[in-house]
């Protein structure tokens, strides 16, 4: 709310929280235009929220209290070691230092391509072209989906500009995969240079340590490649005669459709305008907002394991099986029930908000807001243009939306539901009839 932070209508409290809660939470709908009523003072301090949201609170916290306090407890190391996934004390430190690392040097790397894929002669100087591509690095990385330019990334001069659009999705490709399989890609890449140096210089072999991806890696990177290939076919089939006309060339429409279809998911870039998509296509592009990223990423949405979870959860009960076999593991029974639970509760968040949505907004078309909904739950920041007209109160139910949907509606039920006591019996078993 400070006078530096915009240039021509000030934001009120409820406007300027909305925007906050929204970089936080790397949602990326907006009730103003970044470009025209942010200066780069307000820009900025955008760019720093979307940064530390994209971290993560803790892991942001975590780096800066071990940074000036000169270490650990050992309770602090047990907390981190939970939500990192580290089952070593010793490397939950470096582990956390990694993490800071990597995200840095991807954004980083994000940054020296989009800067490169870009016209000199849409700056006023370097310094200006300097800070669009970092913003826009964070911005993917932390699929937050914010952009300093006037109507986002369908803007005129960049429309067409399919490097630049390519250097984006990979960008958030990678943060969507999730810190642990992008530390895995790191680990793996270390030890195949590793093995090269001692084969050429010290001609010595090297011994290899066994599954150098890890079990969630491979599921979580195939889960991925499939969605990514039939998302991207579908969308080019639907919109072939439609949006992608305006492309011409066969690379551009293949770009636009990986591009779009992968923003969806919870980037929250669009290159076309939304209002001009296909029926089905709005249809498919909702259900990958609710889909959403990979576990353990910058991305939201329900998580790409979940839904993988719960289809293989029912061909298994199709099968008559009583469990789910991958990669010659199985699959623990707690998973599978929490893949459930987190499905249902994201259904009746969703459908709550949307009622107080049409009850706090009568006005709106009912597209509209759910689509509103499902964006701000899923944290994907894609809108109808219904953003910055909505009412007060639609504005506290979609900032209250977007929270519970970047922590977590079982992460919330958890935190707020006493645990009851361990037991030292248990109950006759009996079956349901469905």
């Amino acid at each position: 709310m400070l006078p530096r932070t915009t240039l021509v209508a000030p934001l009120t409290f409820i406007d300027a929280l909305f925007m906050a809660t929204s970089a936080v939470c790397i949602t990326g709908l907006s009730v103003t235009d970044l470009s025209s009523n942010f200066s780069m003072f307000g820009q900025t301090v955008i760019l720093v929220l979307i940064q530390i949201g994209g971290l993560g609170i803790m892991t942001f916290t975590g780096f800066f209290g071990y940074f000036f306090s000169g270490g650990f407890s050992f309770k602090n190391q047990l907390m981190f070691g939970e939500i990192l996934e580290e089952n070593k004390l010793n490397s939950v430190i470096s582990t956390l230092l990694t993490i800071i690392f990597i995200t840095l040097l991807f954004e980083f790397i994000g940054a020296v391509s989009i800067y490169f894929t870009l016209d000199p002669d849409l700056f006023n100087s370097i310094g200006d072209q300097v800070f669009f591509s970092i913003f826009h690095a964070v911005s993917s990385f932390c699929n937050a989906g914010f952009s300093i330019l006037p109507d986002g990334i369908q803007h005129a001069d960049y429309r067409y500009n399919y490097n630049f659009q390519l250097a984006l999705a990979m960008i958030f490709v990678f943060g969507g995969l999730g810190f642990g399989t992008v530390y895995n890609f790191y680990t793996y890449a270390k030890t195949k240079v590793q093995a090269l140096f001692c084969k050429l210089i010290l001609k010595r072999s090297y011994v290899h340590k066994p599954w150098p991806f890890s079990f969630n890696s491979k599921f979580i990177l195939i889960c991925n490649l499939i969605l990514v290939v039939l998302a991207t076919s579908s969308y080019f089939l639907f919109e072939y005669n439609n949006t992608l006309q305006q492309d011409e060339t066969w690379y551009g429409k293949i770009v636009s459709a990986f591009f779009m279809t992968n923003a969806s998911r919870s980037a929250g870039f669009n290159s076309v305008n939304l209002n001009f998509l296909s029926g089905p296509t709005v249809i498919m592009v909702t259900s990958l907002m609710w889909i959403g990223a990979s576990p353990g990423s910058t991305g939201g949405g329900v998580k790409v394991t979940t839904v993988a979870i719960a289809l293989l959860n029912i061909l298994s009960l199709a099968r008559g099986k009583d469990s789910i076999d991958i990669f010659k593991r199985r699959i623990i029974p707690e998973s599978v029930n929490k893949a459930f639970a987190i499905i249902l509760l994201s259904g009746v968040t969703i459908g709550i908000s949307f009622v107080l949505l049409n009850l706090s907004d009568p006005g709106k078309g009912m597209k509209e807001l759910l689509f509103e909904t499902v964006s701000a739950y899923t944290t994907c920041g894609l809108s109808l243009g219904v953003t910055p007209s909505l009412s007060p109160a639609s504005k506290i139910i979609i900032i209250f939306t977007m929270f519970v949907g970047r922590v977590g509606t079982l992460t919330l039920l958890v935190a707020f539901i006493k645990n009851m006591r361990n037991r030292n019996y248990v109950y006759p078993s009996e079956k349901i009839l469905f």
